[in-house]
């Protein structure tokens, strides 16, 4: 009985750990979907003048400051990528 017992909180245990790990490389994604105009540009092979036309006629979500552009939501220039015929 007691291994049974043991065995199953071991099993449900695994199916925790497994669903945490998950999670928190969910999370991950989630956290790094803003980046600098910089480092979007570096990550995905855009000159910084295209992300800012991209921007600037609204297909790309900013976050900002005192209407400064600071980060760059990259599901959106994903998006874009995928809708350009060629960058």
């Amino acid at each position: 009985m007691f291994v049974e017992v043991d065995l199953m909180r071991i099993c449900q245990d695994m199916v925790y750990l497994q669903a945490s790990s998950h999670l928190k490389e969910r999370a991950m994604s989630l956290t790094n979907s803003w980046y600098t105009i910089d480092e979007a540009a570096s990550k995905f092979g855009l000159s910084t003048e295209h992300l800012q036309e991209w921007v600037d006629n609204g297909l790309v979500r900013t976050e900002g400051n005192n209407g400064r552009v600071i980060l760059l939501n990259s599901d959106d220039i994903e998006r874009q990528l995928k809708m350009s015929p060629s960058v």
